[in-house]
């Protein structure tokens, strides 16, 4: 699997984010809750989960995806890391 920076994964991340939520990047922060800041929803979720999963080859677990509406930008960015270096 190609090595990716925590830079690239951050881009990546906030690039899907953008796209899946219909939010402008600028006004995206690395601290925002993906439910009450971002406005995601369960299938917002599901969509999330589905694009992370084929961008960075990793799979994300059921119960990850359950929680991913609550954890931050940053967090999600972590679990992606996490998920790619037990991958390798």
């Amino acid at each position: 699997m190609k090595q990716i920076s925590r830079k690239e994964i951050d881009r990546k991340v906030k690039e899907i984010l953008t796209d899946e939520l219909q939010i402008s990047d600028r006004s995206l922060k690395a601290t925002d809750r993906l439910k009450g800041d971002l406005g995601a929803d369960s299938i917002d979720a599901v969509d999330i989960t589905l694009r992370l999963e084929r961008e960075f080859t990793i799979i994300i677990s059921e119960q990850q995806m359950e929680a991913l509406t609550d954890c931050t930008v940053s967090d999600l960015c972590d679990i992606v890391q996490q998920l790619r270096s037990e991958s390798e």
